[in-house]
């Protein structure tokens, strides 16, 4: 088949689910060709991303418009779908962008798959009516929550062929949202699991953090809980990645007195990663939703840990308790560093052999050899109904 993936971003460091799709898509047979919006992330270290040699093409920004441009003639005369007129023109210039450079390829594209539904599904989507073919697009999390206009996904929930999303949570909110019957699947956002080979060889007292530092992490409810322990357990705390919030939370963990106990890595390589997430005993990641209502969907980073048998700390936010039970790992309320405190404590205490195990069958049928058929058969049921 050959797919169009159509993102805002590509790649992005914190979206490797996308990259994952991609190759798989790639390995099985199947020609992709990557639109993007805007500039790829400088800072993405995947050598298995370069591997990917079809075009990959960006759109840096709302260029000018240019009514009279060759792009857009052959649009002048075509219905568009009713849109916010805010949104109009953008859709416009770069779906009659996309549209001028599929007329270079030497194929014809097949099917539009994205992610996110956000205003670049909707040049997707006048992408695919101009050139008839299906459009797909998966939500996440930020694209429903945080968003604060609606107007993007209420148009997709209305013409796009199908939505998919990666919980039931985020099914319901969607259902709900749109006010009518909508046709959604959910499937899991996929990794490389077979690139996670534990040791089984976790280094006592070490807790890691995967996580970009914002507000909906909840990483300051961990240092805290943290200093709770500091008296009663040698414990050493690894954070990977950063964001707004690092400066905040270094200091809090002076203000807390746990600073040497602390260790904030930035962002590592791959490599790095899978060492960290091999040695820690425990993966702590104390989800909350944040105040302008964004919130973590099922973070890919908790299962990268269960595929390295670190069981995972979190917390009852959103889908998670859809991946992660007692019996793989542990689950506390959001903004409660007592009872986050309290867990550490009985985890601390326990042997992780059969929970680490656990966690690891559980997340096997999320790998991308896996996940990517099933979306292909997606894919394949919209092209024959």
């Amino acid at each position: 088949m050959n797919i169009l993936y159509y993102l805002e971003y590509y790649p992005k460091l914190s979206e490797s689910w996308i990259r994952s799709e991609i190759r798989q898509l790639r390995n099985e047979g199947h020609r992709v060709v990557v639109l993007a919006h805007k500039s790829p992330d400088s800072d993405v270290d995947d050598p298995a991303n370069r591997s990917i040699t079809l075009p990959s093409i960006s759109f840096d920004g709302f260029k000018k418009f240019d009514p009279f441009s060759t792009a857009f003639r052959g649009w002048a005369s075509s219905p568009l779908p009713t849109i916010d007129p805010r949104y109009h023109l953008y859709t416009l210039y770069h779906a009659s962008h996309a549209r001028s450079t599929l007329q270079s390829l030497p194929f014809e594209i097949e099917h539009i798959h994205g992610h996110f539904v956000t205003v670049p599904q909707i040049c997707a989507q006048h992408l695919a009516d101009t050139i008839g073919v299906p459009h797909t697009v998966m939500s996440h999390a930020a694209d429903l929550y945080a968003a604060n206009d609606a107007m993007p996904r209420q148009y997709l929930y209305k013409n796009c062929d199908r939505l998919l999303t990666i919980s039931d949570y985020n099914r319901e909110f969607m259902e709900e949202e749109s006010r009518e019957p909508i046709n959604i699947e959910v499937l899991p956002a996929c990794f490389d699991f077979e690139t996670f080979t534990p040791s089984d060889g976790h280094d006592k007292g070490r807790l890691l953090t995967v996580a970009r530092h914002t507000e909906k992490k909840g990483i300051s409810y961990a240092l805290e809980a943290i200093s709770h322990l500091y008296d009663d357990y040698e414990v050493e705390y690894r954070l990977v990645s950063d964001g707004p919030l690092t400066e905040d939370l270094k200091k809090q963990a002076r203000t807390l007195g746990i600073q040497d106990s602390v260790n904030f890595l930035g962002r590592i390589s791959d490599e790095e990663l899978h060492e960290e997430l091999d040695a820690a005993e425990l993966f702590v990641l104390p989800s909350v939703i944040a105040e302008n209502g964004d919130r973590d969907g099922i973070p890919v980073a908790i299962k990268e840990a269960m595929a390295m048998k670190t069981p995972p700390i979190t917390t009852t936010v959103s889908g998670i308790p859809e991946l992660v039970d007692e019996s793989c790992g542990y689950l506390v309320p959001p903004r409660d560093s007592e009872a986050l405190a309290d867990v550490l404590t009985v985890a601390l205490d326990e042997s992780h052999r059969e929970k680490g195990e656990a966690a690891r069958n559980r997340i096997e049928t999320h790998n991308s050899d896996v996940v990517v058929p099933q979306l292909l058969d997606v894919f394949s049921k919209i092209s024959t109904s």
